[in-house]
């Protein structure tokens, strides 16, 4: 049994480093905003006065850490929906490594695009004025 979980982290060192590294730097940011109350503002925002389809996504990991999960969803439907769609793709992917989900399998394809759509029609939705529930708290 040993054998076999060196086995798996040694086969996997490379993704297990890039997802250490992601999750630190996620870390780093998430305490730089607690303490500093200071957000990365949406540049897509400042040029347009728009909602890009990523604004609140910020505020909604910082939710997400602090167990807030209805927060999480008003501060951006479109992630509370496709991450964990993703995050279960990536852990079936890590863990099994299907034929399927190999990056140019039509799975993949299916999902990167209809991925894409749904966050274009997302962005697009939320800046109607019937559809300002969609908006982050913080611009409503």
């Amino acid at each position: 049994m040993r054998v076999r979980i060196a086995g798996f982290f040694s086969a996997r060192r490379r993704q297990l480093k890039t997802a250490a590294a992601v999750l630190g730097i996620g870390l780093c940011y998430y305490f730089f905003t607690q303490l500093t109350g200071f957000y990365i503002p949406c540049v897509f925002r400042l040029v347009t006065g728009l909602a890009c389809p990523g604004c609140g996504i910020s505020h909604f990991f910082v939710d997400l850490l602090h167990l807030d999960f209805a927060h999480a969803v008003q501060q951006n439907l479109a992630a509370a929906v496709l991450l964990p769609v993703w995050v279960a793709v990536g852990a079936v992917h890590v863990l099994f490594r299907p034929r399927w989900l190999h990056s140019h399998s039509r799975f993949m394809a299916v999902l990167s695009w209809g991925s894409l759509a749904l966050l274009m029609v997302f962005g697009v939705l939320r800046n109607l004025p019937g559809f300002s529930f969609l908006l982050p708290l913080y611009l409503r």
